[in-house]
C-alpha cells in the first residue's frame, strides 16, 4: 500500500510520465505522459472527486502555490489525500497540511479531511531537507506567511465556490416559486 501511494503520489507530481503500476497482474494505474492531471486523478482517486476538484493559485515574493482541492461534498476520513510537492518532489509537512485543513475548518465536520493536490515552487534555498533521514519531511524560510497564503487562497475559492452553489440555489427557488424565506431557512 505505501508504494501505491507514492507511485499515485508521483504520476500526479510527474503527470508528463507514462507510469504504469502493476500488482499479482492486475493494473493499478496506468498514466499515457501527455499532462492529463484530470485523467491522472481520476485513475488515481475516482471520476466523482476528478470532477469535484476546485483549482487555485497564488504567489508571493517567495513562493508559488497552485493546485487543486476538493469542494465540501468530497471529503475522507484521514489525511492521506493531502498530496504536498516541492518543485516536483513529494514531501510531508505537517504545518502545511493543518494550514489546508483550516481553510476548511469550518466547513467540514470534524474528522473529514479535504483531497487536495498543492504544488509549491521556490528556490532550493529556501528549503531545508535535513529534517529527516527520508529526506520527505522539510521545512521552509519564512513557513509562517507561506501557511498563511495557502490557507488565504483555499479558503477564499472555497467560499467563491459556496457562494455559486447558494447563488444557483436561489435562482431555482425564485424559478419555482417559493417565496424567498424559504432559501434563507
Amino acid at each position: 500500500s505505501h508504494i501505491t501511494s507514492f507511485v499515485n503520489k508521483f504520476a500526479i507530481a510527474h503527470s508528463d510520465i507514462a507510469i504504469s503500476l502493476y500488482n499479482n497482474g492486475k493494473c493499478l494505474l496506468q498514466t499515457d505522459g501527455k499532462n492529463n492531471i484530470e485523467l491522472i486523478i481520476s485513475e488515481t482517486y475516482g471520476t466523482e472527486v476528478a470532477h469535484n476538484l476546485i483549482a487555485f493559485e497564488n504567489k508571493n515574493d517567495l513562493y508559488h502555490i497552485k493546485g487543486l482541492t476538493s469542494n465540501t461534498s468530497i471529503n475522507r476520513s484521514n489525511r492521506n489525500s493531502i498530496n504536498i510537492f516541492i518543485n516536483g518532489r513529494v514531501i510531508k509537512n505537517q504545518s502545511i497540511i493543518y494550514a489546508i485543513t483550516d481553510a476548511y475548518k469550518t466547513i467540514l465536520p470534524v474528522g473529514k479531511y479535504p483531497i487536495t493536490i498543492l504544488e509549491i515552487e521556490c528556490l532550493p534555498s529556501l528549503i531545508d531537507v535535513n529534517v529527516h533521514p527520508s529526506k520527505l519531511e522539510i521545512r521552509f524560510t519564512d513557513e509562517y506567511n507561506l501557511k498563511n497564503m495557502i490557507t488565504k487562497t483555499i479558503g477564499m475559492v472555497l467560499a467563491k465556490k459556496e457562494l455559486i452553489i447558494d447563488q444557483l440555489k436561489i435562482e431555482r427557488v425564485i424559478q419555482e416559486g417559493a417565496p424567498l424565506t424559504e432559501v434563507e431557512t
